[in-house]
């Protein structure tokens, strides 16, 4: 394999952030010329177990390799469940010839990287400029719904584009935090932020005491979720008691959440005909709730 090819083969998986994972074990595979080639990957992230599963794909006219997807396996510290992801890298003609203009494909098609995919899987949403079936660029923050799994086995992408109304940095400017204060701080907050990653950030009391918290964006409830150094989320009322918040956002919070509540009731399929009936016979088998259950005697047949 010539060293151009091995450059960019190798350049590839740092784009996506799997610069460790191209081992000596990955490289000698390719310098073989194996047509498919499917490398596993682990790393940790604070405690949180990845484990990443590359599908690489030899090209019929050279020896470069293309990242076709990566599955994703999050097994979180201290649970017993894991959740996975397959992150798919598609194909996109761009003018240009060949081969020569392989690295500007494979740039311009990855959506997102190992740490994003990672970030994704452990709940948060991530900021992505992407590119639609017809081509168009768009701007969305994207997040997994654990609740829907799609025919693939992938937990459905929901996405928000700039019509849902969230502003990161209009609902960052309803919090004391320091890091807001100077440009620099508070662009690469938001930076971070965008990525998908769990963020510690300075809130400033109105005392001026100051704590080191972590925060996330909440995009369907245009506000922040905001962890303590545990990383355990702090609800609401305690954030007005510290005085992070007002009682007025507070409320409008709370607004949002029986808002949300009620859409997800609608959103919720009809049972089937079937499963309907099944339900009205075990609550007539169930005894009501103001009449005490009746001990069955020895004397009475079971049937």
């Amino acid at each position: 394999m010539d060293e151009k090819a091995m450059g960019f083969n190798e350049s590839q998986l740092k784009r996506t952030g799997f610069a460790e994972a191209f081992t000596p074990e990955l490289k000698a595979k390719m310098e073989q010329g194996v047509p498919l080639i499917q490398h596993e990957f682990k790393k940790n992230y604070d405690g949180d177990q990845v484990t990443a599963n590359l599908h690489l794909k030899k090209s019929a006219t050279s020896d470069y390799y293309f990242l076709n997807k990566f599955d994703l396996q999050l097994q979180k510290d201290g649970r017993a469940d894991s959740v996975k992801q397959t992150y798919y890298i598609t194909s996109r003609k761009v003018a240009g010839n060949g081969e020569e203009n392989g690295e500007q494909k494979a740039k311009q098609d990855i959506k997102y990287t190992l740490k994003e995919g990672y970030n994704l899987l452990d709940g948060r949403p991530v900021y992505k400029n992407l590119v639609s079936k017809d081509g168009n660029e768009y701007e969305a923050w994207n997040k997994l719904n654990f609740k829907k799994k799609l025919d693939n086995g992938n937990f459905e992408m929901k996405q928000y584009t700039k019509n849902y109304g969230f502003d990161l940095e209009n609902v960052l400017s309803k919090y004391p935090i320091k890091e807001l204060v100077n440009e620099q701080y508070k662009q690469s907050l938001i930076d971070s932020l965008r990525r998908g990653n769990l963020q510690k950030a300075t809130f400033v009391g109105s005392n001026g005491n100051e704590e080191k918290l972590y925060i996330s964006p909440n995009i369907t409830l245009g506000a922040l979720n905001v962890y303590d150094q545990n990383k355990e989320r702090i609800p609401t009322e305690q954030l007005v008691e510290k005085q992070y918040i007002g009682k007025e956002l507070a409320g409008q919070l709370k607004q949002r959440v029986s808002q949300l509540q009620m859409q997800e009731q609608k959103e919720r399929p009809e049972p089937a005909p079937s499963q309907k009936k099944e339900e009205k016979q075990k609550q007539a088998k169930k005894p009501k709730s103001d009449e005490p259950v009746k001990k069955q005697s020895r004397k009475q047949k079971v049937h």
